[in-house]
């Protein structure tokens, strides 16, 4: 019985060791949501060692890029001055380079339809999220809104 014991508080705290080196190495998670006519993609994010992150989306969207939320998070604030491209399959950056230099502690409603001269149009592309520069471990999240 003490050897069972033994073996299985001996697997539990090799979980949770392997659990916290995992999340100390970079993830993200996205949530799509389909509500009427918008479509939103969140991107809940921690950078890596390198303080970046690259993630890509499974869903396909068609639309226009109406609004990109971007916040950091209070707790781990990544470091001043990252940088946010989301790309669409053509390898265009849908904010336009509105992400780059991003205070640490400023959240960013993005609006490329009314800031550009050309609304930015995607037509069954994933997105591709990229965090740069946020230091080790810092974190946020985004929100985009396609219509």
């Amino acid at each position: 019985m003490r050897q069972r014991l033994r073996a299985l508080t001996l697997i539990l705290c090799l979980a949770a060791i392997m659990a916290i080196c995992a999340w100390g190495s970079g993830t993200s998670t996205i949530t799509e949501i389909d509500w009427a006519s918008v479509q939103k993609v969140t991107l809940d994010w921690r950078a890596d060692s390198a303080g970046t992150v690259d993630t890509v989306t499974t869903k396909r969207y068609t639309g226009i890029i109406w609004r990109v939320s971007v916040q950091p998070d209070t707790g781990r604030l990544p470091l001043d001055n990252y940088d946010l491209v989301v790309y669409d399959e053509d390898t265009v950056d849908v904010l336009d380079g509105d992400g780059a230099n991003l205070d640490s502690l400023t959240t960013y409603n993005l609006t490329p339809v009314s800031t550009k001269t050309i609304e930015t149009a995607i037509m069954g592309s994933t997105l591709r999220f990229v965090v740069a520069n946020a230091g080790s471990a810092g974190c946020g999240k985004v929100h985009v809104y396609v219509r």
